[in-house]
């Protein structure tokens, strides 16, 4: 099912952008998650510090 035009596998470089695109946001999904929970206990780290350093 190869549509040739030009020397270019139409066909082959949708389907290889469509496979790149649906990585992507796989990557995006999986990343986003990962990202907050680092901001999260970053954010929870750095209070713990802040409230340490002000009762001592």
């Amino acid at each position: 099912m190869s549509c040739t035009v030009l020397g270019v596998d139409w066909a082959g470089l949708m389907y290889g952008v469509g496979m790149a695109a649906w990585v992507w946001i796989a990557a995006q999904l999986l990343f986003v998650p990962l990202i907050l929970l680092a901001l999260l206990i970053a954010a929870s780290e750095w209070t713990r510090a802040r409230t340490k350093a002000r009762s001592s």
